[in-house]
């Protein structure tokens, strides 16, 4: 064999392993791929159990506690002026989508003295709705006259009852964050919760919006952000619903006519 020969099997020799290595390398990098697929799948529905996991446990937390102090003080509201003093100032029900803030709810109101209009009604309260409702009180006493004891008990009372509502408003944003946040799944309790959730909010706007008072410094943006999520949702649901419900009386209408006419021509038969 000449050294040509020999030269031309050894470059054959080459050419042959270097297919084989690239043969070689494109089924590791696909054995490779696929694993990481795998990987990624396996990590996306343990992300998504954890995530419904969290959800379930949320739910739990906000029907143990949130809720009761949710309709503690919607119970106090309507059993004084102010549940209808929010209605009609304060009705943000009729809006996708709300800010939450103060120039907002001057414009919602129309009145520039809003928050002054609030204060006045809100301590209009009936404190002793609440007195007879909280044991809080029962042994609360001052070293003053009997006027001035009921009085300032009065005032005690009020103070104690609006650190409550932003103690349920400070549980309701932590409770939106979690949802917010991806940490668990919101539709997995969208159905069970909005409807307390967004009747809660809509009641306490005014205590979100007085404290928003410049759209860059705003409060509570989790809890704004899952109402407006949960809100939109409700609002678009139901304007499905009444499409549908439309469709099926036209359908029903148009039914009737072509009844009644197969009744008037059974009749022009006979």
């Amino acid at each position: 064999m000449s050294f040509e020969q020999i030269i031309s099997v050894i470059a054959d020799f080459a050419s042959i392993v270097g297919v084989l290595g690239v043969v070689i390398a494109f089924i590791a990098v696909r054995v490779a791929y696929r694993q990481a697929l795998t990987v990624y799948e396996e990590y996306k529905v343990k992300q998504k159990r954890a995530s419904l996991e969290n959800a379930v446990n949320l739910a739990r937390i906000y029907e143990q506690e949130i809720l009761k102090s949710l309709f503690w003080i919607r119970n106090v509201f309507e059993n004084s002026h102010m549940s209808e003093f929010i209605k009609s100032n304060l009705n943000i029900g009729a809006l996708k989508t709300v800010r939450f803030t103060l120039s907002e709810m001057k414009s919602i109101s129309g009145n520039e003295n809003i928050s002054q209009l609030f204060n006045t009604e809100f301590l209009k309260i009936d404190t002793s709705f609440i007195q007879l409702n909280k044991s809080l009180y029962a042994n609360y006493e001052l070293s003053t006259t009997k006027k001035d004891t009921s009085e300032m008990l009065s005032v005690f009372i009020l103070e104690d009852f609006m650190r409550e509502i932003y103690r349920l408003l400070n549980s309701l944003e932590w409770f939106s964050m979690n949802f917010t946040k991806n940490i668990a799944d919101e539709s997995a309790v969208y159905q069970s919760l909005h409807q307390t959730f967004i009747s809660c909010i809509r009641y306490l706007y005014y205590f979100i919006a007085i404290k928003n008072k410049t759209a860059s410094e705003k409060l509570y943006t989790n809890l704004i952000e899952l109402y407006n999520l949960w809100n939109t949702r409700l609002a678009e649901k139901s304007e499905e619903e009444v499409a549908k419900l439309k469709e099926v009386n036209k359908r029903a209408e148009l039914n009737g006519v072509s009844i009644q006419k197969e009744i008037e021509h059974t009749g022009e038969k006979l």
